[in-house]
């Protein structure tokens, strides 16, 4: 019977091995792209929408929670449609496939977490005191976001293998892009003496690893707030991780986000962290954040084409 069981488990791994999809996913390459695990899965939640929420973004809510308690795999159109209420038509006239409600979720999540880390980063602020300030500031959008968001997180971060070759290379660009914008925070302190020179990678991926696990664990109606982790977590990397012996919250005062909202909430979680003009002086920081509002243009424009079909 012990013999029956792996010969199964073999003939499983063999043809997930031959998946197309599961080719797709290069973990060397999603490696680079991450420091982000996937959170640990918890069905004990539910989803509403009101019924004055825009259709597009009812199927998005509801999506996104199917996605989480059921994974990819498990997750049906039809069960969407259940949930709304609505014809199998409507909805795909918003979404024609599975697919497109994955990605349509994916791209959103990792745009909105480069967008508040774009809007911490100010190139024009060099001093010791600005960029501790601003790399404190990134730690805990990075805390928050995840606490805050946690079934975008899960989802966006276990589902990588299920995402068309084309989906995926889009994906893990955005997710490199946060990368290298969060390594340079840190070369920033290394250059102004707030940090001692080590391998930027290195200590970028322990700091968002850890701070990424807190979707998993992060529970709201525990005895501690998602500020209050957040606090605890930027102390235990200054003083654990980074060895800094005046992190900012002994010497600036750090901003408290409040409770995450609807729409454009992380546009307006960083009240003290404005987006720089576009006429200010070039930047890497600055180019990339053009870059990535061009994907964004050009992703819609072909979700519109793709729904005119």
């Amino acid at each position: 019977m012990a013999t029956g069981t792996r010969d199964r488990s073999s003939r499983a791994a063999e043809s997930r091995a031959r998946s197309p999809r599961a080719r797709s996913l290069d973990l060397g390459e999603a490696a680079r792209a991450g420091t982000l695990l996937p959170a640990t899965l918890s069905r004990n939640s539910s989803v509403s929408v009101s019924a004055d929420m825009p259709r597009l973004e009812q199927i998005r809510r509801v999506g996104c929670h199917l996605l989480y308690q059921y994974g990819y795999a498990g997750m049906t159109m039809r069960q969407i449609a259940a949930h709304l209420h609505i014809k199998a038509a409507s909805l795909y006239y918003h979404f024609p496939s599975k697919q497109d409600i994955l990605f349509d979720l994916m791209y959103d999540t990792a745009f909105a977490l480069m967008e508040g880390l774009l809007r911490i980063v100010d190139p024009d602020k060099d001093s010791a005191v600005d960029v501790q300030a601003q790399l404190d500031a990134a730690i805990r959008w990075h805390v928050l976001f995840h606490t805050q968001k946690r079934e975008e997180a899960f989802v966006s971060h276990s589902e990588l293998r299920s995402l068309t070759p084309q989906n995926l290379k889009s994906i893990l660009r955005v997710r490199q892009d946060y990368d290298t914008v969060f390594a340079y925070l840190l070369q920033r302190c290394q250059e102004t003496g707030v940090l001692p020179k080590r391998d930027t990678s290195v200590v970028r991926n322990a700091i968002l690893t850890m701070c990424t696990a807190t979707a998993g664990w992060f529970n709201p109606a525990g005895k501690l707030t998602a500020d209050q982790v957040a606090d605890q977590i930027c102390d235990l990397v200054w003083f654990g991780l980074l060895r800094v012996s005046a992190p900012p919250a002994k010497t600036l005062h750090r901003a408290h986000l409040g409770p995450v909202g609807e729409g454009s909430w992380f546009r307006d979680a960083l009240q003290n962290h404005p987006a720089p003009a576009p006429e200010a002086k070039s930047s890497p920081i600055l180019e990339l954040l053009g870059k990535l509002k061009d994907a964004k243009i050009k992703e819609i424009q072909r979700q519109k084409a793709n729904q005119s079909k």
